[in-house]
């Protein structure tokens, strides 16, 4: 490519003597030059410049993926989103072992609303905190919400299942404080979960913010407000001031 690049820019200069081909030669080599550089600096941008995520790439769908960390970092959480998290609760009861208790964490933080809850890809619509009949779940599914609310207590149902375990209780020390999750109990069936645990996510209106136009801190799918909160929280984002920012402009001004 820069030899040909060379060749057509030549293919307009004509040779009046020797030395005036001389000085073409070497106006050659320096378009060669030049040409072989720029197109490096080409390929070698655009092999560093990040790659624009997919549908198919992995990161996006491991967002609604239960997963079992110890270690998990908290999850943040803006707008309206499907998300899964870490199972940080995982126990059985009954006679049988025919209760699974399912403690599953969505997101680090007080949440607006938990709107759908997936069983693998199949919405489970819930009635209270039940499958709706005749959903293919009803009768061996019971689904709690906690939204996170900061000094909420722990989940009486899930307190109430597991009283009788030696290891492994849940108490009402366990509150999860300041954490959005859901507690889901299956009840043992063959039929209805022909490959075993099914994988939990949902549908939730994450992390409430503040716009400082108003004054007031709620859901909000606003771009602008979502990036200003995470800059500015000093316990999950990146813990600025408010004067480190640029001033936003009054609602007043914006059109």
């Amino acid at each position: 490519m820069p030899q040909a690049i060379a060749i057509a820019i030549l293919s307009n200069v004509s040779f009046a003597t020797v030395s005036g081909a001389i000085q073409a030669v070497k106006f050659l080599a320096a378009v060669i030059k030049f040409a072989a550089i720029t197109a490096a600096s080409m390929a070698a941008s655009k092999l560093l410049a990040p790659k624009m995520p997919s549908f198919a790439d992995s990161s996006l769908s491991d967002r609604s993926q239960a997963t079992r960390n110890p270690i998990s970092a908290r999850t943040i959480v803006y707008g309206k989103s499907r998300v899964s998290g870490t199972i940080v609760y995982l126990s059985t009861t009954g006679d049988k072992n025919q209760f699974l208790h399912i403690v599953l964490t969505l997101a680090g933080h007080e949440i607006q609303a938990i709107d759908e809850v997936y069983f693998n890809d199949e919405l489970v619509p819930l009635t209270g905190n039940v499958p709706t009949s005749p959903n293919l779940y009803n009768g061996v599914a019971r689904v709690n919400k906690k939204l996170g609310v900061a000094g909420d207590t722990a989940d009486a149902d899930l307190i109430a299942d597991t009283v009788n375990l030696t290891d492994g209780k849940w108490t009402s020390a366990h509150k999860l404080s300041g954490i959005a999750y859901l507690y889901v109990r299956l009840t043992w069936d063959a039929e209805k979960f022909p490959s075993g645990i099914p994988n939990i996510s949902a549908v939730i209106r994450g992390k409430k913010v503040l716009d400082p136009r108003t004054s007031n801190t709620a859901y909000s799918p606003n771009a602008a407000l979502c990036l200003r909160d995470y800059l500015t929280d000093a316990k999950l984002g990146m813990g600025m001031t408010s004067a480190e920012l640029m001033p936003m402009p009054s609602a007043a001004s914006v059109r």
